[in-house]
């Protein structure tokens, strides 16, 4: 089996977020690649070559991990791309926030720029937990979220966890600025206004172009539900589109549901590689 772990940030690339989707539609924990482009590439027009390349860049990732039966490579998703999978399908980044504790955790450090692959690091992992950068060398988060970073030691770096405390009218503030709601409340209110007109057309595509209208849909949710962190409601702005955001959601999954079903189904039985398919666990 072939693994490559990389916490650093990655420049995102729209592909990215098929390839869970696939999992997911698939409700599969492992396919074998033919299957797995067949189905990513229902959502773009995408050579094969191209898409080929896309997963080969994720395995060096380490978002996904392949073994080799045979001719054939099995996919699966590793590392923050499955934990992002899982808490999607648990529901637990759709779910509301812990309350405001009065505080933010922190993270302070200092790590030389001769260094800069392990700040890089840091970093990444961060981001990935919920934290944001207050100011160069110090991180926060509303929730403790330290146990998922990697500590850093060494005579020429620092690396602290603590909390500091803060009025609600600044914490409010702190948030704005440091998570970027004003963009992201955009963002959200572009995603909703899409969503609604979906839902008022009479009829919804089928098969491939299923898929790819779900994926056009469902991305900008999960894209601003991670980049926005799990910010407690009383941080967030009053007209903060949060619930009507993921009920339209929901709705629209409905509906596209049982075309998108008909469609992988009949991807996977048409595959000669299709005992290669792993369930989900239920």
């Amino acid at each position: 089996m072939t693994v490559a772990e990389s916490d650093q940030p990655l420049r995102y690339n729209p592909g990215f977020g098929k390839v869970p989707l696939a999992f997911g539609a698939a409700e599969s924990s492992a396919l074998p690649g033919p299957i797995l482009i067949e189905l990513v590439r229902a959502m773009d027009d995408a050579t094969e070559p191209a898409t080929k390349s896309l997963l080969h860049r994720m395995v060096s990732h380490g978002m996904l991990a392949v073994e080799r039966i045979g001719r054939v490579g099995v996919y699966r998703m590793i590392g923050g791309m499955l934990a992002g999978f899982e808490a999607i399908r648990n529901d637990s980044r759709m779910r509301a926030p812990e309350p405001w504790s009065g505080y933010f955790h922190t993270v302070i450090y200092d790590i030389p720029e001769t260094r800069r692959p392990l700040r890089d690091r840091l970093r990444g992992q961060a981001f990935k937990a919920g934290y944001r950068q207050l100011r160069p060398g110090v991180l926060i988060s509303p929730t403790d979220e330290s146990a998922q970073l990697d500590p850093v030691g060494g005579p020429d770096t620092t690396f602290l966890a603590g909390r500091f405390e803060v009025d609600l009218d600044t914490a409010r503030e702190i948030a704005r600025i440091a998570w970027e709601l004003d963009r992201f409340g955009e963002e959200r209110r572009a995603a909703l206004s899409r969503l609604r007109e979906v839902l008022t057309r009479a009829t919804l595509p089928e098969g491939p172009a299923a898929l790819r209208l779900w994926h056009e849909v469902l991305q900008p949710v999960v894209d601003v539900r991670f980049t926005d962190g799990d910010l407690p409601a009383e941080l967030l702005p009053a007209d903060w589109p949060a619930g009507e955001l993921y009920a339209a959601l929901g709705a629209v999954g409905a509906r596209l549901s049982v075309p998108i079903d008909a469609f992988v189904a009949d991807v996977i039985s048409r595959s000669p590689h299709r005992s290669l398919v792993v369930p989900l666990p239920s």
